[in-house]
C-alpha cells in the first residue's frame, strides 16, 4: 500500500521545523543570555537541510541494486529543494556570522564587510565551501530531475560529507589532536542517523520499500548512535576552557559546570533526549522493524513511527545548533 497522501508524506515529515525550533528554545530558556539567537537559528536551518541532503544522497545504499532506478526518479527533486535551502542558509548564516563577528546590526553588514569575512576568516572560508557544495548538488540533482536520468547519488554523498563535515572541523576543539576525528565522526554519524531516516519519511510510498530499507537502516543507526554519544560525551571533556572545563580537569568542578553553566544545562538537556531515542531504537528493534520486515505494517503507519522520531531528533538538533554558540 502507498504510504498515506502526498500531502502526508511532505507534511508529516516538516515536523522537523517546529521541532528543532523547539529545541533552540528550549536552549535559549536554559542558557538565557550565553545564546546567540539569530545564527543559532540560521544553524538549525543549515543543519537539518545538510543532514536531509546527505539523507536523500545515501538511500541508494539502503535499496537493492536492481531496484535503485526507480527509487532514485523520486530522490531527485527532493534532494534538489533540501540542498537548495541548505545553500540560502549557509549563505545566510555567513551574513549573520559576519555581523556577529564585526559586533554590528544584521542589516549594517556590508558588501565588503562580508567579503572580508569570507576571505580572512576561517569560518567564512569554511561556508564558502559548504555553500558550494549544497549548490552543486542542488544544481547537479535538478538536473537528473529534469531530464530524467538515473545516475548514482554518491557524487552527492561526498559532495554533502565535504559540506557538512567543513564548519564543524573549524571549530576549537578540531585544533587539538583528536578533536577533529572526534567532531567528524560526530557529525557523520548524526547525519547517517537522523539524515536517512527523514530520506525514508520523505521518499518511501509503500510497504514493501519500509520492509527492505528499515531493516538495513536500524542496522546503520545502531552502531552510528553509540558513536554519536561516546563522541558527544569526549566532545565535551575536551571542550577548551572557557566551557565544562572552566574550573580545570577537577570531576566535581565538572559535575558542577554542568548544571551552573548554560553550556552545561544545554548539554544535559541533550543527552537526556539521546538517551530517549536510544530507547526509541531499542524499541524499534524490537518491534517496529520486524513487523515491517514481516509485511504487518502499513507504510503509513512506518511514516507516523519515523516522523515522531524524526521530532525528537529535530529537538537535539536545535539544542546542538545553539550548544555551538554558547559560552
Amino acid at each position: 500500500m502507498a504510504g498515506g497522501t502526498v500531502a502526508d508524506r511532505l507534511l508529516r515529515p516538516a515536523i522537523v521545523v517546529p521541532a528543532a525550533l523547539l529545541g533552540f528554545g528550549l536552549a535559549v530558556a536554559l542558557a538565557g543570555a550565553a545564546a546567540a539567537p539569530f545564527s543559532s537559528v540560521l544553524r538549525i536551518a543549515t543543519g537539518v537541510a545538510g543532514i536531509l541532503t546527505f539523507g536523500l544522497a545515501a538511500l541508494d545504499l539502503l535499496e537493492e541494486p536492481k531496484l535503485r532506478p526507480a527509487l532514485r526518479s523520486r530522490v531527485w527533486q527532493p534532494l534538489a529543494a533540501a540542498a537548495g535551502i541548505w545553500a540560502m542558509a549557509a549563505l545566510a548564516l555567513s551574513v549573520a556570522l559576519t555581523a556577529d563577528s564585526a559586533n554590528v546590526p544584521l542589516p549594517d553588514v556590508s558588501l565588503p564587510m562580508w567579503g572580508e569575512y569570507l576571505d580572512s576568516v576561517s569560518t567564512g572560508r569554511l561556508l564558502v565551501l559548504e555553500f558550494g557544495c549544497a549548490t552543486v548538488c542542488a544544481v547537479l540533482a535538478g538536473l537528473e530531475h529534469n531530464f530524467g536520468r538515473q545516475h548514482s547519488t554518491l557524487p552527492l554523498l561526498a559532495l554533502s560529507v565535504l559540506g557538512l563535515a567543513g564548519l564543524p572541523l573549524g571549530g576549537h576543539l578540531s585544533q587539538q589532536s583528536i578533536g577533529a576525528m572526534v567532531i567528524l565522526a560526530h557529525v557523520l554519524c548524526a547525519a547517517i542517523w537522523c539524515g536517512l531516516l527523514g530520506a525514508m519519511a520523505v521518499t518511501l510510498r509503500r510497504r514493501g520499500e519500509w520492509s527492505r530499507m528499515l531493516p538495513r537502516f536500524s542496522v546503520a543507526a545502531f552502531f552510528s548512535v553509540w558513536v554519536l554519544l561516546a563522541t558527544g560525551v569526549l566532545g565535551a571533556l575536551l571542550q577548551p576552557t572557557g566551557r565544562l572545563r572552566r574550573e580545570g580537569s577537577n570531576p566535581a568542578a565538572i559535575l558542577t559546570a554542568l548544571v551552573e553553566t548554560g553550556y552545561g544545562r544545554i548539554l544535559l538537556a541533550k543527552t537526556v533526549l539521546l538517551a530517549l531515542l536510544i530507547a526509541a531504537g531499542w524499541w524499534s528493534r524490537r518491534n517496529w522493524v520486524p513487523a515491517a520486515r514481516g509485511h504487518r505494517l502499513d507504510a503509513d503507519v512506518s511514516l507516523r513511527r519515523a516522523c515522531g522520531e524524526i521530532a525528537v531528533m529535530a529537538v537535539v538538533l536545535g539544542l546542538a545548533a545553539a550548544l555551538a554558540t554558547t559560552a
